[in-house]
């Protein structure tokens, strides 16, 4: 009988699978361990003398101000930091990114939690930072191309797989798998589940609060990246990170497709990393 990867222990993972995986204690050592990384490849491009750009994702959250407070403790010049945003909601007619005075911005908690002090505090530039544009969806693409590639996707995981807001396509998309892997930034209908996942941590489970869609990067930016590194905090990602090492390479679980990137690993909690007892709730 062929063992249910859901069972699969840590040691087993790594002797399955190619990806590597550190396991942290908790939500606060993964926000730090994140924060950490961060610096240390601005630390690197400086000393090489070259730009460092990341892809970066919203959440988990506490790694923003973290990376803030390691860069100023380290008087680190973030002036060569470039920052390419994973996503942001939309508006109800899909036509314009949700205004910062929104609770769902990315952008405003991006800005309050790290951009706006290391722009005056640690050098950061605000051109430095670029994000998906539903009116423009091809400026990330072109920021990408002038800097130089990405560095590293940071990314976490979606219940259903995604990465950014890369549903898994739908029948009526009628995308073969090479298309969804060279998906380009676009505006994205945001799935049911997605919009579910995120009401409980959004809105105290308000569905109608949630917006119903997002412009994000594609995985052709994802996977372009000459890293990816995968941040999972919540004791639900257990399965959703096994499937992602161990399942079926395949559109419908669209994390699943770091298994042929070259150079992708994770960090989870041990949360994330202990085998969870099924049990009726």
């Amino acid at each position: 009988m062929v063992k249910d990867i859901s069972s699969y222990s840590i040691k087993e993972i790594e002797k399955a699978s190619a990806i590597p995986v550190e396991v942290v204690a908790d939500k606060l050592a993964l926000a730090q361990t994140f924060a950490e990384y961060i610096i240390q490849h601005v630390k690197d491009g400086n000393q090489q003398k070259r730009r460092t750009v990341l892809i970066m994702p919203v959440g988990p959250t506490g790694q923003w101000k973290l990376a803030l407070e390691i860069a100023k403790r380290d008087s680190v010049d973030l002036s060569n930091m470039h920052i390419v945003s994973m996503d942001e909601y939309l508006t109800t007619d899909a036509a314009h990114c949700v205004p910062q005075t929104d609770p769902f911005s990315f952008a405003r908690f991006i800005r309050s939690n790290f951009v706006d002090e290391a722009t005056a505090v640690c050098g950061f530039k605000m051109e430095n930072w670029v994000s998906p544009d539903p009116a423009d969806t091809e400026n990330v693409e072109r920021k990408i191309t002038e800097w130089g590639g990405v560095n590293v996707a940071f990314a976490g995981i979606g219940l259903n797989g995604h990465l950014a807001f890369n549903e898994a396509p739908s029948i009526t998309d009628n995308w073969s798998e090479e298309e969804f892997a060279n998906s380009p930034t676009r505006i994205q209908k945001i799935s049911e589940t997605t919009q579910a996942t995120n009401s409980i941590f959004g809105t105290g489970g308000d569905l109608t609060k949630v917006p119903d869609y997002a412009v994000t990067i594609g995985m052709k930016q994802i996977l372009a990246a000459a890293q990816v590194h995968v941040f999972l905090d919540w004791p639900w990602q257990c399965n959703v990170m096994r499937r992602a090492i161990l399942g079926p390479v395949t559109m419908r679980f669209p994390a699943s497709l770091l298994q042929n990137h070259p150079n992708a690993r994770f960090t989870v909690t041990q949360d994330v990393a202990s085998v969870h007892e099924q049990i009726p709730e």
